[in-house]
């Protein structure tokens, strides 16, 4: 079966490099148009890599949002800090204001759960992956579905933008990441990972991470699609959750084994070990976050507590109880010290020091 799932991604890509050689001929004329967009990216990107603000432990529940009517299985704020997005297994993503803690706008479409949410960097859309087996881009603006990423068989627990916006990157439990181009509308790459994705992300150098069913890490090269490193003793159960700090230079990890980990991608090696006896992962999607200013990281826990540990000493700061049973979502805001969580509950919680 390894060699036919081969054979099936080899004509995939061909397929679509195919595509692309009509498009790039028909599209010379537009060339200083994408230039400038770009560029546009780029200027972004710099501006969310500015100044950070100096982390204050939570310690208290300023907002306490019933956000949907079943599990909520992923949280995310935008750039700017002033909006966060989340979704659920209610099959709608839902968009707040982060510091009155109001509802904006209900997106609807996911025929099924909504595993992971996120903004992208120009605040344009919001991305949901869903159990659907698709992808979907709402507008901000309206709320309405402007792409629809269509071509997994299995359920998707993974999506992110691209550093620019333009491009997105999903991963699947039909064992395939794909690369998909926003400005052309298709899959532009499908590469066969050998093992259900249950998470990824990129860095600004377009260095992709994901983690799998088979508790290995991988990473790969966003351009060529090209698998740079494998990381197998990482972990001894299943990955949940990869992010890299904002520098890129290290992914933090989560898995079943209850643990956290900090690699080092300028050596493949695991740096930083996070545990507690208390904390336990309770579900295959949980997910684990840096502090803005890469102090501390986080992670929501089977008992219901968000547990926050020191980076360098690796030692528990607090534990945050509000929730009365499993948190899988945790996010931090980019501009301050607040942090989202959300669990089986239904409900979010913003939390302040």
């Amino acid at each position: 079966w390894l060699r036919k799932a081969n054979e099936d991604v080899d004509t995939l890509n061909a397929t679509n490099e195919m595509v692309q050689g009509v498009i790039r001929r028909r599209e010379s004329e537009g060339i200083v148009a994408t230039a400038v967009a770009e560029v546009g990216g780029r200027v972004r990107e710099e501006l969310r890599l500015g100044t950070v603000c100096t982390t204050t432990l939570p310690s208290k529940v300023k907002h306490t949002i019933k956000a949907h009517e079943s599990d909520v299985n992923t949280v995310c704020f935008n750039i700017a800090g002033t909006m966060l997005a989340t979704g659920s297994n209610d099959n709608t993503i839902k968009l707040w204001d982060s510091q009155t803690g109001s509802h904006k706008a209900t997106l609807h479409g996911s025929m099924q759960a909504v595993m992971r949410v996120q903004i992208s960097v120009d605040d344009v859309y919001v991305l949901g992956a869903s159990n659907d087996k698709t992808t979907r881009l709402w507008t901000v603006e309206q709320g309405r579905v402007r792409h629809t990423l269509t071509g997994h068989t299995g359920k998707i627990y993974a999506g992110v933008f691209g550093p620019d916006s333009k491009k997105v990157i999903t991963g699947s439990h039909d064992r395939t990441i794909k690369l998909w181009d926003l400005t052309k509308g298709y899959c532009t790459k499908t590469v066969f990972c050998f093992s259900s994705c249950n998470t990824l992300t990129i860095n600004p150098d377009n260095l992709i991470c994901s983690g799998h069913v088979d508790a290995r890490l991988r990473f790969w090269a966003m351009r060529t699609g090209e698998q740079v490193e494998e990381m197998s003793t990482v972990h001894g159960q299943q990955i949940t959750s990869v992010s890299f700090s904002s520098d890129g230079s290290n992914v933090l990890t989560l898995s079943r084994d209850n643990t956290l980990k900090l690699v080092d991608i300028r050596t493949y090696g695991v740096v930083k070990t996070y545990a507690d006896p208390d904390f336990r992962n309770g579900l295959n999607w949980t997910q684990a976050a840096f502090s803005p200013d890469g102090m501390y990281v986080a992670a929501g826990g089977a008992d219901g507590g968000v547990y926050i540990w020191e980076k360098e000493s690796t030692k528990v700061s607090t534990v945050l109880r509000g929730h009365p049973g499993t948190v899988g979502a945790v996010a931090w805001n980019p501009q301050t010290s607040q942090l989202a969580s959300g669990g089986k509950d239904a409900k979010v919680l913003l939390w302040s020091a």
